[in-house]
């Protein structure tokens, strides 16, 4: 396959481990993946990489939450991309917030085969393999 064909995955957080771990499970289902640390980073890469997905930790540095969902779907073409927030910080009620502010979906760290958060909001258009409770 050529790289391009592969759909591709946008892991945004400033934790390189996490980064690191996500990229490898999303590999795992066929993504090519990239990473990024900042918000910048993230919204530069997003918009010209155009991915199938982004997972964008919730308290990346200089933007946060809502922030950078709405910087996000600000963007022409990512205002239909699938947009997983993820987040160590819970609190009652976080998840409907994200979703309301442009996320289709939302999982609480730490991310992994056994404990993630499933998806909730069915109107996330990501596919099977991509689904949140796969990760």
């Amino acid at each position: 396959l050529y790289a391009s064909a592969v759909p591709l995955g946008l892991v945004a957080d400033e934790h390189t481990l996490v980064t690191t771990s996500l990229a490898h499970r999303l590999s795992g289902f066929g993504l090519r993946v990239v990473a990024g640390q900042t918000a910048a980073e993230v919204i530069e890469k997003a918009s010209a990489l155009q991915p199938a997905v982004l997972l964008v930790d919730m308290q990346l540095p200089t933007l946060e939450g809502v922030a950078i969902l709405s910087a996000l779907r600000r963007e022409a073409q990512l205002q239909t991309t699938p947009i997983i927030a993820m987040s160590a910080i819970h609190w009652l009620g976080c998840e409907s917030y994200y979703l309301a502010a442009g996320a289709c979906a939302y999982l609480c760290k730490p991310i992994g085969a056994n404990n993630c958060k499933t998806c909730s909001n069915s109107g996330c258009q990501v596919s099977k393999t991509l689904h949140p409770s796969n990760l």
